[in-house]
């Protein structure tokens, strides 16, 4: 889980979350206006998405350890 600079979408778009499921490699991005937008706030979506539609846990998290975007909530 990163924040990933792209190049600016039309909606104004600069970063985006990548969450990547290692058994299947179906990956889910969300977009992000600017590198400081809540991170956590896209991972308890990922969550809920995970665990309503696909009636599944999530078991590990890896991240790239980018420190100056995780939060207290996060840790």
């Amino acid at each position: 889980m990163s924040g990933v600079l792209f190049s600016t979408s039309f909606d104004g778009f600069n970063y985006g979350v990548i969450f990547i499921d290692d058994f299947s490699r179906v990956i889910w991005v969300y977009l992000l206006k600017t590198k400081s937008d809540n991170i956590f706030g896209c991972f308890k979506d990922f969550h809920m998405l995970v665990t309503t539609q696909f009636s599944a846990l999530i078991k590990s998290l890896r991240s790239n350890n980018d420190i100056e975007n995780m939060t207290n909530d996060m840790t």
